[in-house]
């Protein structure tokens, strides 16, 4: 009989859509990074909004229903993708991401706050929304690349969030969404009748 596991390893995220990914793969695929970088498959990328780190399995029905209680309200939020950056700095990175700008709003710090009072505490670093693309295990100053690395920027709009299990694979991690929930169109004042 197979193991299963009493906890899973949860977070709560957004992804882009499959146009915008394809169109940034294609950019990455060509963009002049040092050796050793590794760039992750676009199917996995995301943009965590909370994580929640190890999770009891007896406990994701609830966590779900709570998620859906949370964002039930919540508009639909416009952001796009721009400005390359790393972590944990430039000088010694080894995350590449590209960065996550609202457009007309900040509904989605908003979000992350509300997220933030899931159990178990919030990480105290400040909300930086962002897109991982690529890492490295040894450090790397990326400070001379970033400016070289070609622009890009694309708009999307956020219509429905993520609760996904990651787990360990010999190639690195690996993503499976367990639960999704929508999010309501943007208000709109009725548009006033002629007479």
């Amino acid at each position: 009989m197979e193991h299963q596991s009493a906890s899973a390893r949860l977070f709560i995220a957004c992804t882009p859509p499959l146009a915008v990914r394809q169109q940034l793969a294609v950019l990455l695929h060509d963009a002049p990074l040092p050796a050793g970088w590794r760039c992750l498959e676009p199917d996995g990328w995301h943009v965590t909004l909370r994580f929640l780190g190890d999770v009891a399995v007896a406990g994701i029905p609830e966590l779900t229903a709570t998620l859906t209680r949370l964002t039930r309200d919540h508009p639909v939020m416009t952001v796009q993708l721009t400005g390359w950056g790393a972590f944990p700095t430039h000088g010694r990175a080894r995350v590449l991401w590209i960065g996550v700008q609202e457009i007309g709003s900040n509904a989605l710090h908003k979000l992350a706050r509300q997220l933030a009072l899931l159990p178990p505490p919030a990480d105290p670093r400040p909300f930086h929304p962002h897109l991982t693309l690529a890492r490295t295990r040894h450090a790397t100053d990326l400070t001379p690349t970033l400016p070289n690395l070609p622009e890009f920027s694309a708009e999307w709009e956020i219509t429905e969030l993520h609760l996904i299990r990651s787990f360990l694979r010999p190639d690195g991690a690996g993503y499976a969404c367990i639960h999704s929930t929508g999010l309501i169109c943007p208000y709109k004042p009725a548009q006033q009748m002629s007479s």
